[in-house]
């Protein structure tokens, strides 16, 4: 089956893991969706559809392996990797024992990631359609801070939200670079600091909840930045 029709959910705590995980799924042309913590991970898992969830078994508010149960008593031709810093063999067991279908080990290589998931999508019936056709659908105003989806379905974004939906928006499709984001939202002053990850998330957390069938405009960009596509894959 084609990689691209392929929906991944992402259940990672680690903001700057998520995003290089989001990265790396983007450029093997997965369509990826995020959230942090188990609770979000249950609004997201049952207002939408997806082939393959990934989950980090340390999470804030529970363990992932009781999600690996959840997500496989439910419907097991979905497809369940599990990504954690428990690297042990009896770890590892445990987590097949749990009818994970792939146990990947922190720290992860992209192309690993990418070539296992792969190769994981040929056993499963796609959640998602292959029409791919293109169109201009997303618009944002910056007076009224929203984004608007081709549903006609808005975005409220906060002043801080705006300002990153803005500044990439406007480059037409281009790169923006992390420090140019980071100076416009008055961050360049602590260049280590993950408040630019966390906006990002939360944008992309609002998208998700208008459970839409085209993909985020909000694209990773790997040691770089993001750009905004608005013309984004229709799922």
């Amino acid at each position: 089956m084609p990689s691209n029709t392929l929906k991944v959910l992402i259940v990672e705590d680690d903001l700057t893991l998520q995003s290089i995980v989001i990265e790396c799924l983007e450029h093997h042309h997965f369509l990826p969706t995020a959230v942090s913590n188990i609770l979000d991970f249950y609004k997201a898992f049952g207002s939408d559809s997806f082939d393959i969830v990934i989950i980090d078994l340390g999470l804030p508010d529970g363990d992932g392996m009781d999600l690996v149960d959840y997500i496989k008593n439910i419907n097991n031709d979905i497809g369940v990797v599990i990504m954690s810093a428990k690297t042990s063999p009896e770890q590892r067991a445990l987590g097949y024992q749990h009818r994970c279908d792939i146990y990947i080990t922190k720290p992860f290589d992209c192309i690993e990631l990418g070539m296992s998931i792969n190769n994981l999508a040929q056993h499963l019936n796609p959640a998602s359609v292959t029409d791919q056709t293109q169109k201009p659908l997303w618009t944002y105003n910056h007076d009224e801070q929203t984004l608007t989806a081709p549903n006609g379905r808005h975005v409220a974004l906060t002043t801080k939200e705006d300002i990153f939906i803005n500044k990439i928006f406007k480059a037409n499709s281009a790169t923006v670079y992390r420090s140019d984001l980071m100076k416009s939202l008055g961050y360049e002053d602590v260049p280590l600091s993950n408040s630019l990850d966390a906006i990002v998330q939360r944008v992309r957390k609002k998208i998700s909840y208008l459970q839409l069938d085209i993909s985020s405009p909000i694209r990773t960009v790997h040691g770089s930045g993001f750009k905004f596509l608005s013309t984004p894959y229709k799922l």
